[in-house]
């Protein structure tokens, strides 16, 4: 019986939408159910964000048990050396080489001619491979190419290194028979695909996704892009939930859970569909799970009695005694008083209100220095009296300084979210960062406000880390 990988496109197929709206943590929350669900690859969104996508790949690394991260590295030096440096701290990702090999969309998106092509797929797998043994080419439009020139590019990708190869027909170009005499040709006319894993990623424009999937399956590929939103209309590929259901009739084996999938699978479906975009014709053949309250962006009002706003905090993954779900329930309706407020906003009233301590650790000092190595850190806390000092490094200062605080107090935390924002504008405008930890199961959250948005992430980590310190020191009386 074959064994198929799965490598899943949902995070990177809707990262241009541009109500998508997953943050920090829904992103954490997808990866770890295709974890769960047994996906051998998650392929992420290109960098756009050094800063950002540095401390979000670092933490989907940490929650990450079964499943790998693969990034598309872009298509100059400049995007590549960016990927490579946000991935410094995820050394196990792969990197992706992604380029149009028709004669259209290489002169279309790129403007290059075949030959230019050619070198510019020299050029970025040699560079990715000096990061990783891991590289990924996927030809995006590869059954509209010329297959002469198709075959040309893929021996030059194996040339220059790379260890896997995708072949992409976003269109629904062929029938099945035709996409199976495709890949055949491919296989013969590449000997040195005999020696690397062959994928496929087929669209779904008009539903031929799966029946183009298992053709080139019984050609000899061994990987499949999926999607769960895929023949969604939102993500043009073969749907992950329909292919569970298929697998039980074919001589192939996966390791996704079977049991689990379809549930795992309307998980992160609700999380990764964007608003806009659902409706009971949903992707797994059965219409839409019932949103949660995260999901739908339920509001609430002075009305909500606490039963209700308890509720709300358990479902955010708070555990609170009762004095401070007292105290919650109070500052929501002085909030509420005045207008309808959010689940997000609920989230911060929780981490500025709840499980308010006298501080274990005070922030003292901190300075940052970036050079082209990447940034540093020094912090210095006061603890009872004493100081004590730690240096960090890291691909930006914010994770610099949090890998500082973590050297500080010998412990590695997983970073469950962590947004910024602006509350006040003009040149001195207050930041506000927002920051939740994870720590033996319960998560503490914390606030930090600042002019400046190194300063507030530190002291949102360190209010987190000071309600840590409390709750330890409560257990160990």
């Amino acid at each position: 019986m074959k064994t198929v990988n799965i490598s899943d496109v949902t995070l990177r197929e809707i990262s241009h939408l541009a109500d998508a709206g997953l943050g920090f943590n829904k992103i954490i929350k997808i990866a770890r159910l295709f974890d769960q669900l047994g996906v051998d690859i998650i392929d992420c969104p290109p960098i756009e964000n050094l800063q950002e996508d540095s401390l979000l790949l670092k933490s989907l690394a940490a929650v990450l048990k079964q499943s790998r991260l693969a990034v598309p590295v872009g298509v100059t030096a400049e995007q590549l050396e960016q990927t490579c440096a946000a991935l410094e701290k995820t050394p196990d990702a792969r990197l992706q080489v992604m380029l149009p090999v028709s004669t259209v969309m290489m002169e279309y998106e790129l403007h290059l001619k075949p030959s230019q092509l050619l070198e510019l797929t020299r050029t970025l797998i040699e560079a990715a491979r000096n990061h990783t043994n891991d590289v990924e080419f996927i030809a995006e439009d590869a059954t509209r190419a010329r297959e002469d020139f198709l075959q040309e590019v893929v021996n030059t990708a194996l040339d220059a290194g790379a260890t896997s190869v995708t072949f992409c027909d976003r269109q629904d170009g062929y029938l099945p028979y035709e996409f199976s005499a495709f890949i055949e040709r491919q296989l013969a006319n590449i000997p040195r695909l005999q020696e690397v894993p062959v994928g496929v990623q087929c669209g779904s424009n008009v539903s031929l996704a799966e029946a183009n999937s298992l053709a080139a399956l019984d050609a000899g590929i061994s990987v499949l892009k999926t999607s769960v939103i895929g023949a969604s209309g939102i993500c043009n590929t073969i749907n992950l939930a329909r292919l569970e259901r298929l697998r039980s009739d074919l001589p192939i084996k996966t390791r996704l859970e079977a049991t689990l999938a379809e549930h795992l699978a309307d998980q992160i479906l609700v999380l990764a569909t964007p608003d806009s975009e659902r409706s009971p014709a949903a992707v797994s053949g059965k219409g839409l799970p019932e949103a949660t309250a995260e999901e739908s962006e339920h509001v609430f009002t002075s009305e909500d009695g606490a039963d209700t706003i308890n509720a709300a905090i358990q479902q955010l993954g708070y555990t609170l005694n009762a004095e401070d779900q007292l105290r919650v329930y109070e500052a929501f309706q002085e909030i509420a008083a005045g207008k309808s407020v959010s689940l997000h906003e609920l989230d911060v009233i929780v981490a500025e209100t709840s499980m308010q301590v006298s501080p274990t650790y005070t922030l003292e000092h901190y300075a940052v220095t970036e050079t082209s190595a990447g940034a540093f850190c020094q912090i210095r806390l006061g603890l009872e009296g004493g100081i004590l000092e730690g240096l960090g490094s890291g691909n930006g200062p914010i994770d610099a300084a949090f890998s500082a605080i973590e050297r500080i107090v010998g412990h590695r935390f997983e970073l469950d979210d962590f947004q910024i924002r602006a509350i006040t504008q003009g040149h001195e405008a207050l930041g506000e960062a927002f920051i939740r930890l994870r720590y033996k199961g319960l998560l503490f959250s914390g606030t930090g406000l600042s002019t400046d948005i190194i300063g507030s992430s530190i002291r949102a980590y360190v209010n987190a880390l000071n309600k840590i310190a409390n709750e330890e020191s409560i257990q160990s009386r």
